[in-house]
Parts: C-alpha cells; structure tokens; sequence
C-alpha cells in the first residue's frame, strides 16, 4: 500500500470511529429523562466545489421542544481537508449557535485522520451542551 492509500485507509477507519463518538452521544442523550427524541445522521454531500461527509445529532426536550444539536463536517476542498464543528440550540424554532469551534484546515488525509478522533470527543463531550439536556 502506498503512502495516499494508507492516508485513505486510516481515514476511513477514523471516520468510522468519529461516527461510534457520536452513536455514544446518541445513547447518552436517549438516556436523559429531559429528552423525548434523539436523532442521529451521517451523509456524504457532493457539491461542484467540495465533497461533505455529514455528521450530526440532534436531542429534543419533552417539556419545550427545544432541542440541541451536535454537527461534525469533514470538508474536502479542493486539496484541503477541513474539520467544522459546532453546536446548535433551537429554541421556539429558532436556531442560534451554542458553541462554534474554530475551522481547522489540513493539507492531507493523514493530518485530519490523526486529529478527527479528538476533535470528535471534544464537541461531544461539551459540558454546557450536555446540561441543557438536564
């Protein structure tokens, strides 16, 4: 295996790793008595400009409907790689963002591969955003 089809390979298992981290979140939110449903997605966008693989997890209150919700893009973009986060809280049906995490770009595969993991557990492990489930 060549040096870009191990960077492929070992992203790929990251990718199903970071998706595990949010599955474990999922499972956590389910467990709260606050919350009422819990959704869970993962998509792979393509766009003229850039391809998206999609994550996502949303958790809604009994009492509200309010929910909060957990996004984890993984960007390519021309021969960048770039890792968006962020947490959302949608209040009366309106969304404003909870926490916005700083875009981190990578040149390569291997990069965003050795990073992902953690940057995965750091947005789903946000304390504030857990106690608005609470």
């Amino acid at each position: 295996m060549n040096k870009i089809e191990s960077e492929a390979a070992k992203l790929f298992s990251v990718l199903a790793l970071a998706r595990e981290e949010l599955e474990k979140l999922m499972e956590q939110c389910k467990a709260l008595a606050n919350v009422s449903e819990v959704t869970e997605s993962s998509e792979i966008r393509r766009y003229p400009d850039k391809t998206i693989f999609e994550f996502f997890v949303e958790a809604e209150l009994h009492s509200s409907g309010d929910a909060v919700c957990w996004w984890l893009d993984l960007i390519l973009c021309g021969d960048d790689w770039i890792v968006d986060r962020k947490i959302h809280l949608t209040v009366r049906g309106e969304q404003d963002v909870l926490e916005q995490y700083p875009e981190i770009k990578f040149p390569n595969a291997g990069g965003v591969a050795d990073a992902l993991l953690g940057l995965t557990q750091e947005l789903t492990t946000n304390k504030p955003a857990l106690d608005r489930l609470r």
